[in-house]
């Protein structure tokens, strides 16, 4: 018995200061019932406790390489921490990586978050939904503020092309939800050549025509996204097109010379956008109906004091009587 008893104390107390020891290490079962716990029980305390100070000091040094952008230093500790982890564990590592690599304005140090970003990548499976909900963030993101808009783009047109190459898609992806697509003529592109429909596109054409980025809403509609857009907010792209110049508005809040030049460059934009919008199927009355409040592009035009556009969509096709009968025919209360 005191034979035994020494065994079970030299193994437990091998396990307690071997580096290289677990709490696994620890002599378990018969040998450790009954008065050999009066040993075991401390030890394997002191096993757990070593292990969870080790870890601990793993994960700040994570921590700190990751803050730093330290690469070199990173993926031996990613790599360490994530093993044998499932992807949605992996995915609290990439999250942060992602969001330090668009906030940082240091060139210096871009190359190198980048790097930690795609090892990161490398390490889960993006095929299906957690590489679409990634793609969902990465273009939601908005922290451009901390620079000029074009660099923070680029660094997000970085991360997309990352993540294709480690196997997401842009399949299901709700494209409205895009921040500042405009000023990426790469991004859309690449996300619909890797499974992104264009039809899910369609909130995002109202929203640059609002913005009044015509240039870009003309890129998306020649990339196969519908002209009509959607109707939301009971409006769609050429309702909005047609409330952008209010010639009363514009005059009462610029200088009468100033104003005027404001003016005449909103009618000729907003007038040339509509003939290309048309012209690549757009409806000229607008999809309208009570969904629209019986309100019609050609009557919002007119109701801005923009007669070019109204009757640019007048020769367009446009339905000069549409709103007027839409409004007689619709059930009573629907239309204010």
């Amino acid at each position: 018995m005191k034979n035994s008893r020494s065994r079970i104390l030299v193994a437990a107390l091998a396990a307690a200061f071997s580096i290289q020891a677990s709490a696994e290490s620890v002599p378990t079962g018969p040998r450790c019932d009954g008065a050999a716990m009066v040993i075991c029980a401390p030890v394997v305390a002191a096993v757990l406790a070593k292990k969870a100070i080790q870890q601990g000091s793993s994960e700040n040094r994570l921590a700190d390489a990751l803050k730093d952008g330290n690469a070199a230093k990173a993926k031996p500790l990613l790599k360490k921490r994530m093993r044998g982890k499932p992807d949605p564990e992996k995915v609290a590592y990439l999250e942060t990586a992602t969001e330090a690599y668009l906030k940082d304005i240091n060139p210096a140090k871009q190359a190198d978050r980048l790097d930690i970003v795609k090892y990161i990548l490398g390490k889960i499976d993006l095929r299906g939904e957690q590489g679409a909900t990634y793609l969902h963030k990465v273009i939601g993101s908005d922290y451009y503020t901390y620079e000029a808009k074009e660099k923070y783009a680029q660094r997000r047109l970085a991360l997309v092309k990352a993540a294709i190459a480690s196997g997401a898609n842009g399949r299901d992806l709700d494209l409205g939800a895009c921040q500042y697509c405009e000023i990426d003529e790469e991004l859309l592109p690449l996300l619909f050549k890797n499974g992104g429909d264009p039809a899910n596109a369609a909130y995002l054409l109202n929203r640059m025509v609002e913005r009044q980025h015509y240039d870009a809403a003309r890129r998306l509609i020649g990339l196969g996204v519908n002209p009509n857009g959607e109707i939301s907010d009971w409006q769609g792209p050429l309702h909005l097109l047609a409330e952008q110049c209010n010639r009363k508005e514009i005059h009462e809040n610029l200088e009468p010379q100033k104003a005027e030049q404001v003016w005449q460059q909103c009618v000729k934009e907003t007038t040339s956008f509509a003939k290309f919008a048309v012209g690549h199927g757009a409806d000229p009355n607008g999809q309208s109906s009570v969904e629209t409040l019986c309100d019609t592009p050609y009557s919002l035009a007119l109701k801005s004091g923009n007669k070019a556009l109204a009757e640019t969509l007048r020769t367009l096709g446009a339905d000069p009587g549409f709103a007027q009968r839409c409004k007689s025919h619709a059930p009573a209360g629907a239309v204010p």
